[in-house]
């Protein structure tokens, strides 16, 4: 009787969530937090049109499932773009119409930290077109998500890669991400 119930609490569960998902697929959203504080993984100084990455490593837990396949997403909402007004001659109280800011994520193995943000290295998703509006508050990302190669799938079921973001603002000041998401498939 008990091994009866098993099977139809894991059937149940397998149904009730191929339909929240839509088109029979089980999709795991797993975000991951950065830090907006100066000098955090999520804060970045920059200049107009100039690169700026930041390294981290971070783990996975994958004590509950084995990844499958999965994407990169970012929300526009977690994205917050403040010009300087003391960059003179790259400031601008307003834009006359939208502009750009461009987010790159590469991940690798963790052991390529001090490296990740090297050309070649890694697994590169994006770059993400961030739309700003004339008040340089995103209103759309394009693509929203990337799927991720299996090598990135092999290197999130060991537990522990290393990641770099890339942003490419079109105005000097300070660009912060809060967060990004994972969008797992068991």
């Amino acid at each position: 009787m008990r091994r009866f119930t098993n099977v139809m609490m894991l059937g149940l569960v397998a149904f009730v969530g191929s339909q929240i998902a839509g088109c029979g697929v089980i999709q795991i959203p797993v975000p991951f937090e950065l830090n907006t504080d100066a000098g955090g993984n999520g804060s970045f100084e920059v200049e107009a049109d100039t690169p700026s990455t930041n390294a981290f490593t971070t783990n996975f837990d994958t004590s509950q499932y084995t990844v499958g396949s999965g994407s990169v997403v970012l929300d526009p909402d977690d994205i917050t773009v403040t010009p300087d007004s003391n960059a003179p001659g790259k400031f601008a109280p307003r834009q006359q119409s939208t502009s750009v800011l461009e987010i790159t994520v590469t991940i690798g193995a963790a052991d390529l930290a001090g490296t990740i943000c090297d050309a070649g290295v890694g697994e590169t998703y994006g770059p993400f077109s961030v739309t700003l509006d004339e008040n340089y508050v995103p209103v759309s990302i394009d693509p929203s998500s990337v799927t991720l190669s299996a090598t990135t799938v092999a290197l999130l079921n060991q537990g522990q890669f290393a990641v770099c973001l890339e942003v490419v603002s079109p105005v000097t000041g300070t660009v912060k991400i809060s967060g990004f998401t994972l969008l797992l498939t068991p």
